[in-house]
């Protein structure tokens, strides 16, 4: 029916395809139930198919107009619309929904519990709009008048002779790798990182409306990622039948492919060709990282990408205000305004635009940036009387304990030989295909794709930054690092088919070889990734730490106080006040583990319950071994902990 009235029928003939597609569907759907109804009722197909022709004419107008740039929400908006107005009306209900369609497909079908029958038509309309806008005009005279199937540049030999470049095959090859991420979200286990917890628990209080507490007052900002935070207390609110574990994850997972589309809805401002596109996707998709689903890793790189993308476009105000919320994910957000500061000037001085222009420009990039986050520091400053994290401080306290590795050593010493290790060869270590492709990659920016250089140099900014803060290396602090280094990658593979194309005959050759490459590079790549979504169990210490707090919720009351160094999991599932001897959600301990002294905290607030585990005596050893200890504390319980050894509960049994 799209495709009919906007890609097959004349103008003036436009809306006789929603006219017999929507009347029809009333006629043959609903007839039966007005056939002994009065005349109005019998005539209501009709009616309908009169009014859906006259809309679906001016639709046509409308979007010839605007260049189909908004055909693919305006139209699934309007049917999903009109099925919630439907859904309130008793004799209709939710009969003939689109999403019934699917109805003998179980398997496809599996959004609906977590999006509902509104969110899981939405989908389907999306992509039904997504693959109509993709065919072209059937009258080609008209085709400049569609700029969305406008071909990228690219070389002649490309353009010509090889390479396909239909919007149609990017679209549905983006439609499969997004596929990838909702189906690794729900496969995932329920056992997240423990740090995510930490977060769920702010969420689940700010849910049940008891504010930005850790379970119990006062208010301390001890998540990194106060934008993630809000944002799943809200998804929360609006379905409150998921769990909050879930939504983290689904939220994640819709960030990791919505960084596929925005290459895609960008691909000009990034100088792309819809090959392009898709090798870029395969690649996103394929260096998933499946460990860190739940957390902010995702939803930072795609507002990153995004912020950047707005940007080339123009869009200063709005690359501000994205910018904003960057940094309301994680803290390091503000660098990437930095960074956009400096390339708006670059781009006004290479237009040789006037002085006042950037003035301009910049002042629309500040107020953006300002909006969320002057609402945030103005709620922040009132709640917790700081607008900084108190993880910061807690992790530069960190930084300067022996107990943890400074992040550049851990860079260095342990991420970085791991990157591209399935590229490796055995007997050539120092060989790699994979770092050998991000440097073609990074040629190719430094000599043609300038824009891509606003990435590179986020990534420099975020290492001065994480080394000058002096924090300790936590195994999340590589990803923004590894994404800017996949992007290169994904660049350097396009460089080297490019070459190949150009300069190989016969053509055939050159297509089945660039085939072959791109094949075996992204099955490399791809394969930890796919073998990850398949056989990952979540943190290994979910199990454990989910019984101990199964524990506490059948032993304790919720005023009891519980001591531990690692608080998500108990947060999360309890309802005690946590003591978290990390200093996280503490800020009076952090000044006492700087000097490393990690028992002030315990004998300070002296916890109604303490978990031992020998695995942290590294840092907890002084606690038992203090003789007020054995007089204070006794212990109650001994459960199976997350490695070779037990955990023991100990209660407190005098004042």
């Amino acid at each position: 029916m799209v495709v009919a009235q906007h890609r097959v029928l004349p103008a003036r003939l436009s809306g006789l395809a929603p006219a017999l597609g929507i009347g029809g569907f009333f006629a043959g759907y609903f007839g039966f139930m007005f056939a002994g109804g009065p005349w109005f009722m019998r005539a209501l197909p009709l009616i309908i198919a009169l009014i859906a022709g006259l809309v679906g004419a001016r639709e046509r107008a409308f979007h010839a107009r605007t260049g189909y740039r908004w055909l693919v929400l305006h139209g699934p908006s309007v049917w999903v619309g009109i099925e919630l107005i439907r859904g309130v009306i008793p004799v209709l209900g939710t009969w003939g929904f689109a999403a019934y369609a699917l109805y003998a497909q179980p398997w496809l079908i599996q959004p609906v519990s977590l999006l509902g029958v509104y969110g899981l038509s939405l989908l389907i309309l999306l992509v039904n709009y997504a693959l109509a806008q993709a065919q072209p005009p059937l009258d080609q005279k008209n085709a400049l008048r569609y700029p969305s199937f406008k071909r990228a540049k690219r070389s002649q030999a490309v353009r010509n002779k090889i390479l396909p470049h239909s919007s149609l095959l990017t679209v549905i090859l983006l439609v499969c790798c997004s596929l990838f991420p909702l189906l690794t979200a729900y496969r995932y286990p329920p056992f997240l990182n423990d740090d995510a917890y930490i977060t769920l628990t702010y969420a689940k209080n700010l849910a049940r409306g008891n504010g930005f507490v850790l379970n119990h007052p006062p208010a301390v900002l001890g998540t990194t990622t106060p934008l993630f935070t809000l944002t799943v207390a809200g998804l929360a609110l609006l379905l409150p039948q998921v769990s909050l574990p879930v939504l983290a994850v689904f939220l994640s997972a819709f960030c990791w492919l919505g960084i596929l589309w925005v290459f895609f809805f960008f691909r000009k401002e990034w100088g792309l060709a819809n090959w392009q596109v898709c090798l870029l996707a395969l690649v996103v998709t394929g260096s998933g990282w499946i460990d860190f689903l739940g957390m902010e890793a995702y939803p930072f790189a795609f507002l990153l990408v995004l912020s950047i993308s707005l940007l080339l476009r123009g869009h200063c105000w709005l690359t501000g205000w994205i910018a904003g919320l960057l940094f309301l994910t994680r803290g390091e957000g503000v660098l990437v305004l930095v960074i956009l500061a400096i390339a708006l000037l670059v781009r006004q001085w290479k237009a040789k635009a006037e002085g006042s222009k950037f003035v301009s420009s910049l002042l629309q990039l500040l107020v953006g940036f300002a909006l969320p986050v002057s609402l945030w520091v103005v709620y922040a400053q009132r709640t917790f009387g700081s607008f900084l994290p108190n993880t910061l401080a807690t992790k530069q306290a960190q930084g300067q304990n022996p107990l943890w590795r400074p992040f550049v050593q851990q860079l260095i010493m342990d991420w970085v030989p791991q990157w591209g290790k399935s590229f490796a060869y055995a007997t050539w270590p120092w060989f790699n295909l994979w770092w050998l492709t991000v440097l073609i990659g990074l040629l190719d920016v430094l000599l043609r794709k300038r824009q891509w250089f606003i990435l590179v140099g986020w990534i420099v900014l975020y290492l001065v930054g994480y080394t000058v803060l002096n924090v300790p290396g936590y195994l999340w602090y590589q990803l923004p690092i590894l994404f800017v280094l996949n992007l290169l990658f994904g660049l350097g593979m396009i460089q080297v088919v490019e070459m190949l194309t150009m300069y190989l005959k016969p053509h055939r050759l050159a297509l089945a070889l660039s085939i072959l490459f791109i094949a075996a590079f992204v099955f490399l790549l791809a394969k930890p990734t796919v073998h990850a979504m398949r056989s990952y169990k979540g943190d290994p210490r979910g199990p454990s730490y989910t019984a101990l707090s199964q524990w506490f919720r059948d032993h304790t009351k919720p005023s009891e106080s519980i001591a531990f160094i690692e608080i998500g999991y108990l947060g999360y599932y309890t309802e005690n006040r946590i003591i978290d001897l990390a200093g996280l959600v503490l800020p009076n301990i952090v000044p006492h583990i700087a000097a490393g002294d990690f028992a002030w905290g315990f004998w300070h607030y002296k916890p109604d319950y303490y978990v031992y585990l020998p695995d942290f005596d590294r840092a907890l050893a002084s606690i038992r071994a203090n003789p007020r200890f054995d007089q204070e504390y006794q212990p109650v319980a001994t459960l199976p902990g997350p490695r070779k050894t037990d955990f023991t509960i100990y209660k407190r049994v005098s004042n």
